[in-house]
């Protein structure tokens, strides 16, 4: 399993916000 730390919590928050869910 990965770890994801907080930041990398909220920097794909900001990146799902900024681009639209396409995939």
């Amino acid at each position: 399993m990965l770890q994801v730390t907080s930041s990398q919590l909220g920097l794909l928050n900001l990146l799902q916000i900024h681009l639209p869910k396409s995939r």
